[in-house]
């Protein structure tokens, strides 16, 4: 009999035991799929921030997802910290940022985010934009995604 034990970053630990070649089949496949879910989690992972209005914000919540809504822009900018996305949507030019949204993804894709400096007088620690050919990477990368304000 084999057994194969993982701890994933979840902190969830797998065993997969198998007694057959058959058996040996589906535990290389659950294997697979552990790899998968280890390499989406990373070794790290980075928390984002994006102020929105209120159409995209229930588009987020409702999907999960970014992606282009009327009268949003098709690259998305995210700042690096709460506070300098609080006081970009307080600006009186961003009235109709209605809230922000937390974002956790794995470092990696963070690092592979166009990193440009939008607005720099606000976001002091820059803007990671992602580009709209990047888009569906990155939401197939989001690991957390919450309403943070």
């Amino acid at each position: 009999m084999m057994v194969v034990s993982l701890f994933l970053v979840l902190g969830v630990s797998i065993e997969v035991s198998a007694s057959s070649d058959y058996d040996r089949q589906e535990a290389d496949a659950c294997i697979t799929i552990s790899e998968r879910l280890s390499v989406k989690g990373g070794s790290g992972t980075k928390d984002i921030y994006r102020a929105v209005g209120v159409d995209e914000y229930y588009d987020i919540m409702d999907t999960g997802r970014f992606r282009g809504v009327d009268g949003s822009l098709a690259a998305k900018e995210f700042g690096n910290d709460f506070n300098e996305t609080l006081d970009f949507a307080n600006r009186s030019i961003n009235r109709d940022k209605v809230a922000i949204i937390k974002v956790t993804i794995p470092e990696d894709v963070y690092n592979q985010l166009n990193h440009m400096n939008l607005d720099a007088p606000i976001f002091k620690s820059g803007t990671p934009v992602v580009e709209p050919d990047m888009l569906e990477y990155f939401n197939n990368s989001i690991l957390n995604i919450e309403h943070a304000y």
